[in-house]
């Protein structure tokens, strides 16, 4: 009876973790509609360096054009990384270099003010679609192998107590 009552909450835990991933998916703010996205391209991309008392730093410039309503727009206004100082030139590179000049590319651009726009350097959106899909992936065998699992036991041991 007890190992029935543990099989059965960790279903719902199992379920309940899926249904929260599915929920922050639907909930997350690129289906806000204070936000659209439109096709953009990259018109500059280097690393911008600097100094200050720790000793060098670097981070990514990464200028883009794009377009709305016929208007065109500039900007260098990004997320997806920290804008603090990066002391390792390398990796700001693997930004930099995965942007280059004339790459096509998506702007998340605000609905009532088109000049404020951001550019996607990781893309988020991809990275929380791919855990939902993971995290479903998951679940959902998990899931049928532990009550499978569970009706063999019960097939084996019909009148156990346990």
């Amino acid at each position: 009876m007890m190992s029935r009552i543990r099989m059965y909450i960790f279903l719902f835990c199992l379920i309940m973790i899926g249904l929260s991933s599915a929920l922050s998916f639907l909930t997350s703010n690129f289906f806000n509609s204070a936000w659209f996205f439109t096709r953009g391209r990259v018109t500059d991309s280097y690393i911008g360096e600097g100094v200050d008392e720790q000793g060098p730093f670097y981070y990514p410039v990464i200028e883009y054009r794009y377009e709305v309503n016929g208007e065109s727009y500039r900007s260098d206004n990004y997320y997806g990384v920290e804008r603090k100082p990066n002391r390792y030139r390398y990796q700001v590179d693997e930004i930099v270099s995965k942007h280059p000049v004339g790459l096509s590319i998506i702007v998340y651009v605000k609905v009532d003010n088109p000049e404020m726009s951001a550019l996607d350097i990781h893309n988020p959106r991809n990275r929380q679609i791919r855990n939902s899909v993971f995290t479903a992936l998951i679940v959902i065998p998990a899931s049928i192998w532990i009550y499978r699992r569970h009706q063999r036991r019960k097939e084996e041991r019909p009148y156990s107590f346990r």
